[in-house]
């Protein structure tokens, strides 16, 4: 568990380090951060399941396309 929640938790702390330092507006980290997560909720669905998918959330891409045939 504290594995998955390291890339997050280095996140929050350069988060905080960056806007302590003034060289990021909070906005910036808002912004910054609006980003990440649609990213990575873009690259998981094109690589698996629909994350809001109670059917086939977390199956692979390909599994789903066997199961559409």
């Amino acid at each position: 568990m504290s594995l998955c929640c390291l890339p997050l938790l280095l996140a929050v702390w350069i988060c905080v380090t960056r806007s302590k330092d003034n060289w990021h507006d909070y906005s910036d980290i808002l912004g910054g951060s609006v980003i990440g997560v649609g990213a990575s909720i873009f690259s998981f669905n094109t690589n698996y399941g629909l994350i809001f998918s109670w059917d086939v959330a977390g199956l692979p891409i390909e599994t789903i396309n066997g199961l559409k045939r």
